[in-house]
């Protein structure tokens, strides 16, 4: 009877051991999930920082764009603007020119010297 107290001591003891073991790992277990957790958490705030920089930069570019287009529109109506005067420039040259002869007033070949254009009218500012 001695003998099998001992054996069952023995079993109690590796089952005791066994035991601690587990328990040991199971704490490094816990140790290593509450770290993880807490870079989760880090992570997690970083991503919302991130988020929220990406969304502003996503609202700047937006408003870049805005101001571009209408920056666009801007000199592609001042372009218009400037076509139309050059226009009405040379058709009032035109006229004056006309008048000129008309009234007898021109000289002789071209109105302007050899190679030069004729320029905007001063009159249309």
């Amino acid at each position: 009877m001695k003998a099998r107290m001992q054996e069952l001591l023995g079993l109690l003891t590796l089952v005791v051991e066994r035991v601690r073991a587990a328990n040991e790992r199971s704490e490094r277990a816990e140790a290593r999930a509450e770290q993880m957790s807490v870079l989760l958490d880090a992570l997690s705030d970083e991503n919302a920082a991130l988020r929220t920089e990406l969304d502003q930069a996503e609202a700047a570019a937006s408003e870049a764009q805005a101001a571009i287009r209408a920056l666009q529109d801007q000199v592609d109506a001042g372009s218009r603007l400037a076509e139309a005067l050059e226009a009405r420039s040379a058709e009032a040259e035109l006229r004056i020119h006309r008048a000129a002869d008309a009234l007898g007033l021109a000289a002789a070949g071209s109105p302007l010297p050899a190679g030069e254009v004729p320029g905007t009218s001063l009159a249309l500012h």
